[in-house]
């Protein structure tokens, strides 16, 4: 603890020192802003889910017989996610609270990540693909796909419905993400209790996003696989390149075997 030594007559006062955090950007952020910021977001999502579904209900008309939760439901969550998202984290962040872009990771990436993105994830697809397989093992859910109601649901695939998915949920949707999770969340943790704590939370909480128990390892393991690139990359935008070739890469083998007539239950 700093203290002032007793001084003599006409000795000069030292310098006091002044505490301050050396914590800067996101970190700088308390813990009660953190959690005013994800329950905002969380709040105007449940709001947005349910009038979804509403909707969703009138749309099928009366005595129909899809489940709601599909098809319209979810073209209506993907388009708003990103709103709500980033919107809630400019407007509270942001503008409110001084932060800017560049603070969330929003800085330019060196191009040799551009190569490196889409072979790591070639790398990685294996680890996923082998995890999906032991959850549906121990889980006794063999060749699940907790998408494949809803992709059948939204009718038949034509290009214009392709394009639309997969600029929802192959661009707009892991920006996003990725600005929540690896942007605000990762740093934030890190910063608080280390780097494993930044890794593993935001990982977790990332994986309870997508609530079905048959993804929740692999999307647990593309978590840690993200959090890890906006470490080395030091920029969100290689996470976030990481995961629309994902969810685009997944998006489009999806509607290639429905077009074609395929089952795609076990994707």
């Amino acid at each position: 603890m700093p203290y002032l030594e007793s001084q003599g007559p006409g000795e000069s006062a030292p310098p006091v020192a002044i505490r301050s955090s050396s914590r800067t950007g996101v970190a700088s952020l308390s813990g009660g802003r953190v959690v005013l910021l994800l329950a905002v977001t969380v709040a105007l999502f449940v709001v947005i889910l349910i009038g979804a579904m509403i909707v969703s209900f009138l749309a099928q008309g009366p005595g129909a017989t899809e489940d709601p939760t599909s098809g319209t439901t979810f073209v209506l969550l993907m388009a708003a996610q990103p709103i709500v998202f980033i919107g809630v984290g400019y407007l509270l962040a942001i503008r409110l609270w001084g932060l800017d872009w560049r603070d969330f990771g929003f800085v330019a990436m060196k191009w040799r990540w551009v190569g490196l993105v889409p072979l790591i994830w070639l790398l990685f697809l294996p680890v996923i693909r082998v995890l999906k397989w032991i959850s549906d093992f121990l889980l006794g859910t063999p060749g699940s796909n907790p998408y494949a109601d809803t992709f059948e649901a939204l009718g038949p695939v034509t290009p214009g419905l392709v394009i639309t998915i997969i600029i929802l949920g192959g661009v707009l949707v892991p920006i996003s993400e990725e600005f929540l999770f690896r942007g605000l969340l990762y740093p934030w943790l890190k910063s608080r209790w280390g780097f494993l704590t930044g890794l593993i939370g935001s990982s977790i909480l990332f994986s309870l996003l997508h609530l079905h128990p048959a993804i929740l390892a692999p999307i647990l393991a593309l978590g840690i696989m993200m959090a890890l690139l906006r470490e080395w990359s030091e920029s969100l935008w290689a996470p976030i390149l990481f995961h629309s070739i994902h969810n685009t890469a997944m998006f489009t083998i999806m509607f290639g075997l429905l077009a074609a007539g395929e089952d795609i239950r076990a994707i």
